[in-house]
């Protein structure tokens, strides 16, 4: 789902870099629904597999907790931007998730036992 959520995410950003016309806005919001619900679904199944039973409260807490502070530093960085590149700007969000995309990657290849650290 992480996998999905990335994907979505990076082809969404590029295309309104691109300065979409208005009548694209309304499917692209949808593909924000779908990135945003398909990585948190996806994170909150891997947080669960990997905290014990007594620990995912806390391991889910700090999800949280590193996420907030994760979507605050991104949206004062993403005014910054916006401002001095305009709607290109969206290509700097599209780059974070393709890199998101590429960690869950290789991430789930290790969690998977396909690559020997």
């Amino acid at each position: 789902m992480i996998l999905v959520g990335g994907a979505g995410a990076a082809q969404r950003w590029t295309v309104m870099a691109l300065d979409s016309p208005l009548m694209l806005l309304p499917v692209l919001q949808c593909l924000h629904a779908l990135s945003f619900g398909a990585t948190h679904l996806g994170a909150m199944h891997v947080l669960a597999r990997l905290a014990d039973r007594s620990g995912g409260a806390t391991a889910q807490g700090d999800f949280s907790a590193l996420q907030a502070l994760t979507f605050a530093a991104s949206m004062g960085l993403s005014g910054v931007l916006a401002e001095r590149f305009g709607s290109s700007a969206y290509l700097a969000m599209s780059l974070v998730s393709a890199l998101g995309f590429v960690i869950a990657f290789a991430g789930k290849r290790i969690w998977l036992g396909v690559d020997r650290v």
